[in-house]
């Protein structure tokens, strides 16, 4: 149980580091334009994060799980293993507060990237209208 709580603990560290990022990130496109293909660049790399946060958080779960069999099976339950249990589901909670968030900021991104990419395509074939090369 000590070692799960550990990891409880780490896992909301990284989780809030996660979360500060994403405000900072929203800051800073909402104060300039930005690039947007670095930001879906972020936006990825922000998925791969959750997504190692969300693993853990199952580990977590699992490894709660675990020692709450042993105590019962040698009956040494104490209620310490509930609350752990409670508080790693409460950390499930914030986890898909983040979860939600990258997404949106993905789903932002790419619809910017989108928008550029169409844009660009527009701006060359205009230039290739004007110089007469069939596009």
């Amino acid at each position: 149980l000590t070692e799960a709580a550990r990891r409880m603990a780490v896992l909301s560290e990284d989780l809030e580091s996660q979360r500060l990022r994403l405000q900072r990130r929203r800051r800073r496109r909402v104060d300039s334009e930005g690039e947007p293909l670095l930001d879906l660049g972020f936006s990825l790399e922000d998925q791969a994060i959750v997504d190692k946060l969300a693993q853990d958080h199952q580990d977590g779960l699992a490894a709660i799980r675990r020692a709450a069999q042993e105590s019962e099976e040698d009956d040494s339950k104490t209620g310490s293993e509930q609350q752990l249990y409670d508080a790693w589901l409460e950390l499930e909670n914030d986890l898909r507060t983040v979860q939600s968030d990258v997404a949106a900021q993905a789903q932002g991104a790419a619809l910017v990237d989108l928008g550029v990419l169409v844009g660009e395509a527009s701006a060359v074939d205009d230039s290739a209208s004007r110089q007469g090369i069939a596009g």
